[in-house]
């Protein structure tokens, strides 16, 4: 399954202060939604200082299921709730069901058996177990690291993003 993350990202000129929110959609729900989502507007205050307002940027991002199975799902910034409600209304507007599609993706999204990067501290005397182990599982750590070299994308909001049908 193929998703795409809506995001809005704002910053202020003077403070440097971010702002970040992240939802995913799918992409046949972005496909009849595009405009609208390009279309939104959102301000962001406070950034730059009191009474201060700056605009958030919308930008999209498809991912594919290798994609996200090498991504940190849980990382995604998410300071505040402004887009979550601009897209509900887009649906409602659009006659779509936001809780059910947020439902789907996120059984989904738990459902994907990622990989993880784990670090830990063993005895001198345990490592011949260690290495062992580590013997059965190395086409998965092979596996890991193609993935992450060919699939995963930068995530730096310094470029544009620009949607790319596959």
């Amino acid at each position: 399954m193929n998703l795409i993350c809506v995001s809005v990202y704002a910053e202020g000129s003077y403070s440097h202060t971010t702002h970040e929110e992240n939802v995913w959609i799918l992409t046949e729900t972005f496909e009849k939604l595009e405009s609208s989502i390009f279309g939104m507007n959102m301000y962001f205050h406070e950034l730059d200082g009191k009474h201060s307002e700056v605009k958030g940027t919308v930008s999209i991002e498809e991912y594919s299921e290798e994609e996200l199975l090498c991504m940190d799902l849980d990382g995604l910034a998410q300071d505040g709730e402004r887009l979550e409600e601009s897209l509900k209304e887009v649906f409602e507007e659009n006659d779509l069901d936001y809780v059910a599609e947020q439902e789907i993706i996120n059984k989904y999204l738990t459902s994907l058996d990622g990989m993880v990067e784990v670090t830990f501290a063993v005895r001198k005397s345990q490592m011949k177990a260690i290495q062992n182990l580590m013997e059965d599982i190395v086409p998965f750590v092979d596996e890991y690291v193609a993935m992450k070299q060919n699939a995963c994308r930068d995530e730096c909001h310094d470029c544009e993003y620009k949607y790319k049908k596959s």
